[in-house]
C-alpha cells in the first residue's frame, strides 16, 4: 500500500512539476480582458478564451489560504472537453464536481492583487451585461 501511494504521489507531483516548468517558459499574458471576453492563461489549468456571453457570474472562493475568482459559465462541459490533456480534463471535472466551476483565476503570477482583479472582472462583466441589455 505504501509503495502504491508513493508511486501515485511521485506521478502526480511529477506531472504538476512538468506543468509548472512549462508555464514558466510561457511569455503570453496571464489574463487578457477585452470587450469580447477574457482570455485566461494564468495557470497550468487555463481555460483560454471565455466570451462575456458565456459568463453567468464571478464567485469568490478560498481554498486553504488561496483566494480564487471562479468564473461560472453556461456550458462548463465545453470548457472541460476542449482541453487536450486527459489530466487537465480530469482536473477540471474534479473542480466542477467539488466547487461547481471549471474556471478559477488567482492573481498569483499576475501583476495585480486579488481586490484589483476582482473589481476589474466584476466591472467589465457588469459593463457587458448593461450594454447587451
Amino acid at each position: 500500500m505504501v509503495v502504491i501511494v508513493g508511486l501515485a504521489s511521485i506521478g502526480l507531483f511529477g506531472l504538476i512539476g512538468v506543468l509548472l516548468v512549462k508555464k514558466l517558459g510561457d511569455n503570453t499574458p496571464g489574463l487578457i480582458i477585452s470587450n469580447k471576453g477574457i482570455t485566461d492563461n494564468s495557470s497550468a489549468m487555463s481555460s483560454g478564451f471565455v466570451p462575456w456571453d458565456d459568463i453567468i457570474e464571478m464567485k469568490e472562493i478560498q481554498i486553504v489560504n488561496q483566494r480564487f475568482i471562479n468564473v461560472v459559465v453556461k456550458n462548463p462541459q465545453d470548457y472541460i472537453d476542449r482541453q487536450k490533456s486527459a489530466f487537465k480534463r480530469k482536473s477540471l471535472q474534479l473542480n466542477f464536481n467539488q466547487y461547481g466551476c471549471v474556471i478559477g483565476i488567482t492573481p498569483n503570477g499576475l501583476k495585480c492583487n486579488y481586490k484589483e482583479l476582482k473589481e476589474l472582472l466584476d466591472n467589465k462583466l457588469a459593463e457587458y451585461k448593461k450594454a447587451s441589455a
